[in-house]
């Protein structure tokens, strides 16, 4: 049931923005404070997590049973569920394991002090992603949340200030409410004021904590400003309602297809900071590159799909002994050790993976691109990489359309994909086809790169 995975990815963002809407903007709001924007946030993730629910509703929709009982106290989760599955009839009881609730709030800040710019740190990669940004200005820290201690050693190993934040609070097994975004905001707020920031940069925009921090800069006047750091071929319901005092694109097609789900929003495009231009002249190794997503991570497709794409790897690979193939897992998960070492014993695999490797130093090595959705097939086209979209899944295209605008091939399963693969690297005017179509739309994507683009993006932080 390939188009369930899907269909209840979308229906996750329906439900969502069904909730806020019967509930109203009086429900989410407290002290004058609007939280509607980071509870739909929050809650999405809570409810893309549910992956047991998720798979007893699908078993229960391919035995045609109207009848589902589901153990869950959260009940925000459960209206939620009511309003993506209306024909379905939900009985609801109380799972024992959840009844455990931390009501204490235990605060610890580390190294407070005032500091003019201020990057917060939902999670240690955007310490990377944000780093040759901070090696350019002076003054500012980077605020990492929930003692994060990975973070706190990627600081220290790149000589970054930063501020520790360890905090909990009500959890949210039993119900979910304003409070719990209140006690959020209120405990970073004063942090905040006591750094008295001029700036705050936060990463990616889809996430609760960027828009606690928004709340903060608005609060407090000090503008927020978001940098974009992915994509999702969804427009789920953390890329809708953003209202950051500025979000910075990679490319104005970016801030074109983000538009109509955002209207508030002020969208600057800057170019991406961590690609770096390409030298024409150089010639590329005949490489291709898989790129992974795990199963447990994605909304969209499950352990079938993601065993296809390393198959397509190790079926491709054994076929072409003369063409390299490089593997690289996804930043938050490993792959599995029994299938690193099956594609290690054929001689062209190598792997890159996140820890050893950047994606630049990746992107330089490779001609094609093999991914299911991730963002990699975009930031392909700004090294003239031809995108293969592996979409095994029930999605009907990869959004953006990059097959419809003939700088991508599309292919719906291994057989395509393989097919595909060796026509590009033994017809060398397929090649040249699509690398042609890449150089003449890959400015609409990347506006600018590296250097160029720092200097956008510190212009627009307006750094003193």
């Amino acid at each position: 049931m390939k188009e369930f995975n899907y269909n209840h990815w979308l229906r996750i963002t329906d439900g969502i923005e069904k909730y806020i809407l019967v509930k109203g903007d009086n429900h989410f709001t407290k002290n004058g404070i609007n939280f509607s924007v980071a509870f739909a946030r929050f809650i999405y993730f809570i409810m893309r997590s549910k992956t047991q629910i998720r798979d007893i509703i699908k078993n229960a929709i391919s035995t045609n049973n109207c009848k589902v009982k589901i153990e869950l106290n959260n009940d925000t989760v459960r209206e939620i569920l009511i309003y993506m599955y209306p024909n379905i009839h939900f009985e609801f009881t109380p799972n024992l394991v959840d009844k455990n609730i931390d009501s204490n709030l235990d605060l610890e800040i580390n190294g407070m002090k005032h500091y003019k710019y201020v990057f917060l740190i939902p999670h240690a990669k955007f310490i990377r992603y944000f780093s040759n940004i901070i090696n350019k200005m002076d003054d500012c820290c980077c605020i990492l949340l929930n003692l994060d201690y990975d973070a706190v050693e990627l600081c220290k190993s790149y000589d970054f200030k930063y501020v520790s934040v360890n905090y909990k609070y009500i959890d949210n097994n039993v119900h979910f409410d304003i409070d719990t975004l209140w006690t959020d905001f209120r405990i970073n707020l004063e942090i905040v004021k006591q750094i008295k920031p001029y700036k705050i940069i936060v990463p990616e925009g889809n996430l609760h904590s960027g828009e606690i921090y928004n709340l903060i800069g608005k609060t407090l006047n000090v503008e927020c400003i978001c940098i974009q750091q992915g994509w999702s071929p969804v427009y789920h319901v953390g890329f809708r309602n953003m209202h950051y005092d500025k979000f910075l694109t990679w490319g104005n097609k970016f801030s074109q297809l983000l538009l109509p789900y955002n209207p508030k929003q002020k969208f600057i495009a800057t170019g991406s900071h961590i690609l770096e231009a390409i030298d024409k002249t150089m010639t590329k190794s005949s490489n291709v590159g898989f790129f992974l997503q795990h199963y447990s991570a994605s909304v969209m497709f499950g352990e079938n799909e993601y065993f296809e794409l390393l198959e397509c790897a190790y079926t491709f690979a054994k076929k072409n002994a003369d063409i390299g193939v490089i593997i690289r897992q996804h930043p938050g998960h490993n792959i599995e050790e029994s299938i690193e070492i099956r594609l290690k014993k054929l001689g062209n695999v190598k792997f890159m993976h996140p820890e050893h490797y950047t994606l630049d130093e990746v992107l330089q090595q490779i001609q094609v691109s093999v991914a299911i959705h991730s963002t990699v097939l975009l930031e392909s086209l700004a090294y003239d990489i031809i995108p293969v979209i592996f979409n095994n899944t029930a999605m009907p295209h990869y959004e953006p359309n990059l097959a419809k605008e003939n700088v991508a091939i599309e292919v719906k399963n291994i057989e395509q994909a393989l097919d595909n693969l060796e026509r590009l690297f033994n017809d060398a005017e397929c090649m040249k086809y699509y690398s042609d179509n890449i150089n003449t739309t890959k400015s609409e994507y990347f506006l600018d790169y590296s250097d160029n683009a720092i200097r956008n993006i510190l212009n627009e932080i307006e750094v003193l």
